[in-house]
């Protein structure tokens, strides 16, 4: 995303927001000072308080999640590792084919045991752990919330953090995608809470948590060393090797279950890293994808208050282990995420980071002067829903906002709006349930793969680990999508049918082309023309339209005289490798082997 597109989308976004800003911080401010003025309300009274607030916050937030409900074509991909798994081929993409196309490999698991344990369909089940997510995100952002308060030696006061997760746009947004996001999410306060409990159970719980979430995605690891580096900082030193100890008590069993993978995939790392080129920094588009999410968000300001607390905790010397498990989590996630260039849906990598910001922010405001608090909870407020820069449906600096790409339409079954899962029905009804399987390729997998169930190659190479490994573009692009693999490779892979702009263009186009009679598709095209195999799709798919290619080499066989050489020659190049590289067919090669070796 280039600086002046990105600014132009920010003072758009900050204008249109700018009534919602005004109108909260009026309310806030007005609310504080009433509060501050009014009769100090008990304990149990507070808290009942705080508990309807969450409440009403939480069913408001659920006419958002309503309103964005969507389950992302990423989140497809692990439900064919699940449903592979599932059926006895392994947690594979491919049967036979062991790469490691995910990132989230105990989500998957934990989608693919639900399923089996409750003979739900996929999709349903990751949308129900989506949905508990989303709530026990808001349920433990308010004990933390109150933990905080109490550190303090202060009143609770109004529960402002768990609120505001529970509205936050990007947090509404996880809470349907059928990823691990919002689980994700989950694992980090959930851990703090752990952390915040002091006893050894708890750090166990909580270095735990943090060591299978680095199973369900790799950047807690950033998390659980933050919560190492907390626990030796916080704890007395009389205790501090057993409490660091103890939060690294299941490090055996995460150990033991990454010597699975190793065993089972062949990596270390999961293929994504190589296909996303993790390793080499994207700076530029890292600034956009933070931009784009914390001014879209209007987090903002909640940074800004984060950044005054950790000042005056310094200052004060009274940090909690909250405080500094928080901070060294979002200080290296944030790096992080710059530097690997973010992701194209926007502002996912950094939902995990939503409750712990807002936490920060609401104990740095409350342990400002008193004169002060009032207007820092109600810039704080200000923050609530937030919104996004990209327009829906639209790609604007390779970024996206999924979710309205992707929109749920039913439940039962669970549909989504999109071209993808149409086509890969299609594909499914067309070839699988008449006996036929031909390898395809394409991106944007994750409907066409689950739906089709067919072989199917990852142009961009998330679930391949030969494209995956590829060289990273000189000129970056969409992150995920720049890899691209070689024609010699797809035709090694016996690629017959691809669904791509770039590979069914050219002179040749036309004869390419495949269409599907009567549905609305994608650009499909035939890679190499199988004759065997086309004939077997002619019998037996008549909804299949192509062109009948070696009828077509006929007619340009009769009309060879009055070509000229040099197009001929050209077209040849192409005929083998479209044609006659897969099939046997010396007639027709003879026929312009003469004609070629006639040529002066």
């Amino acid at each position: 995303m280039t600086l002046p597109l990105f600014g132009d989308l920010a003072g758009t976004a900050l204008l249109a927001a700018l009534p919602v800003v005004v109108v909260a911080l009026v309310i806030g401010l007005v609310g504080f000072h009433v509060g501050a003025r009014a009769p100090a309300a008990s304990d149990r009274d507070q808290l009942r308080f705080n508990v309807a607030a969450i409440v009403i916050a939480l069913v408001v937030g659920f006419v958002f999640v309503k309103r964005q409900a969507s389950v992302f074509d990423d989140a497809f991909i692990s439900f064919r590792y699940a449903n592979n798994w599932l059926r006895g081929d392994g947690l594979v993409f491919n049967s036979g084919e062991r790469v490691e196309g995910i990132t989230n490999l105990l989500w998957t698991v934990g989608v693919a045991v639900g399923t089996w344990l409750t003979g739900v369909e996929l999709p349903l089940v990751a949308l129900v752990g989506d949905v508990l997510a989303y709530v026990g995100c808001v349920v433990a952002t308010a004990w933390l919330s109150r933990w905080n308060a109490l550190q303090r030696g202060g009143a609770w006061g109004f529960a402002l953090a768990p609120c505001l997760v529970a509205l936050q746009y990007r947090m509404t947004a996880s809470a349907t995608t059928g990823l691990e996001t919002g689980p994700v999410a989950l694992t980090v306060v959930a851990a703090a809470v752990g952390l915040a409990v002091g006893s050894g159970r708890g750090r166990v719980i909580a270095g735990g948590l943090l060591l299978a979430g680095t199973l369900m995605h790799p950047d807690l690891a950033l998390a659980w060393v933050a919560g190492v580096v907390a626990t030796a900082a916080c704890v007395p030193s009389d205790r501090r090797v057993r409490s660091v100890v103890e939060f690294a008590a299941t490090l055996p069993l995460f150990a033991a279950a990454t010597a699975w993978r190793v065993a089972y995939y062949g990596d270390l790392l999961p293929n994504t890293y190589y296909a996303k080129s993790a390793n080499v920094p994207y700076y530029a588009q890292g600034i956009a994808y933070a931009g784009s999410f914390f001014v879209g968000s209007h987090l903002w300001v909640a940074l800004g208050l984060a950044a005054m607390g950790a000042f005056l905790v310094v200052r004060r010397r009274d940090w909690t282990i909250l405080h500094l498990f928080f901070g060294l989590f979002l200080l290296a996630k944030s790096a992080y995420v710059i530097r690997l260039g973010g992701d194209f849906m926007d502002g996912r990598l950094f939902v995990d980071l939503l409750p712990p910001l807002l936490l920060l922010a609401e104990d740095a405001a409350r342990r400002a002067p008193v004169h002060l608090q009032a207007w820092l909870l109600a810039a704080l407020l200000a923050t609530v829903r937030g919104t996004c820069l990209l327009p829906p449906g639209q790609i604007v600096g390779f970024l996206a906002d999924e979710n309205s790409f992707y929109p749920l339409v039913s439940l039962s079954p669970v549909t989504v709006q999109h071209g993808c899962s149409r086509e890969g029905v299609l594909l499914h009804q067309i070839f699988v349930e008449r006996g036929l399987q031909p390898v395809i390729t394409s991106g944007g997998i994750g409907q066409l793969a689950y739906y089709s169930d067919l072989p199917l190659i990852d142009i961009h190479g998330l679930t391949d680990a030969v494209v995956a490994h590829g060289p990273t573009p000189s000129r970056r692009g969409h992150p995920g999508h720049e890899k691209w693999p070689s024609r010699s490779y797809l035709e090694e892979r016996q690629v017959r049918f691809a669904r791509s702009e770039r590979l069914c263009s050219g002179p040749h186009a036309a004869q390419m082309r495949v269409r599907f009679r009567g549905v609305k598709s994608g650009t499909w095209c035939l890679f190499v023309y199988d004759r065997a195999l086309m004939a077997d799709i002619a019998a037996r798919a008549p909804e299949v339209a192509f062109v009948d290619f070696p009828a077509w080499l006929d007619r340009y066989i009769v009309d060879l005289p009055q070509k000229d050489p040099e197009t001929v020659a050209a077209d040849w190049v192409w005929f083998q490798e479209y044609y006659f590289n897969a099939n046997d067919d010396p007639f027709r090669r003879a026929a312009f082997t003469r004609f070629l070796e006639a040529q002066p």
